[in-house]
């Protein structure tokens, strides 16, 4: 009886935390004045569900908004040249000559929006995760879809089936992008320790291997 209280307990709280997300994610947005706002909202967003992933339990609202105002350059820095010359161009060509596109420059376009949208997805986890030059993120994230292309892929099946469930259920636009963030979050800390983990041991394995030839020069 105590377990299932304390499931009910669980899953009311999380309920609760992905509601919050979503709010908070949709207010940053239109205080940043939407184009402002998207980045720096997103990353906040990414941050809070970190937190929750790892267990670590803050005022919410305090935390996501202080984060929102500490970041929100660097986030713009990262999203809002993707959003002039990436996105921008591409609605616009989508929606004025969506229908003449030739069969082949359509798949071209698909491919390019897939890559995007994975690189998209993986940039905001890994500035939680990694800590490099802002103007290197782009191409880290880049090079990390080819490291774990599945993964990635992964990540973007769940972005899909997010949107499509909003479009079978306008209703549950007040959940479905918290849980799409906390979701998104959660696999890229998964992907980021496996690789870390992996990297470790490369580097024992090297360490291991230069010292066994180390010993064998020196007898």
């Amino acid at each position: 009886m105590k377990s299932n209280t304390k499931k009910i307990y669980a899953a009311a709280d999380l309920i609760t935390f992905i509601l919050e997300l979503n709010l908070a994610l949709v207010v940053g947005i239109i205080v940043g004045f939407v184009i402002l706002g998207i980045g720096p909202s997103l990353q906040a967003s990414h941050h809070m569900a970190k937190l929750r992933h790892q267990q670590k339990s803050l005022p919410f609202f305090k935390t996501f908004f202080s984060y929102y105002k500490e970041i929100f350059w660097q986030a713009n820095q990262l999203i809002l040249p993707l959003e002039i010359f990436y996105v921008a161009p591409m609605i616009v060509l989508l929606t004025q000559h969506g229908d003449s596109l030739s069969r082949g420059l359509s798949i071209v376009l698909l491919i390019s929006i897939v890559i995007g949208t994975m690189t998209v997805l993986t940039l905001f986890p890994m500035v939680e995760f990694y800590k490099v030059k802002t103007s290197r993120y782009v191409i880290s994230a880049s090079r990390f879809i080819t490291y774990n292309p599945i993964g990635c892929l992964i990540a973007l099946g769940c972005l899909a089936l997010c949107l499509y469930v909003v479009k079978l259920f306008p209703g549950v636009t007040l959940f479905i992008f918290g849980l799409a963030v906390y979701l998104n979050m959660g696999f890229y800390l998964r992907f980021f320790e496996q690789n870390e983990e992996k990297v470790q041991k490369s580097q024992k394995e090297a360490s291991l291997e230069t010292n066994s030839l180390k010993g064998v020069l020196e007898k």
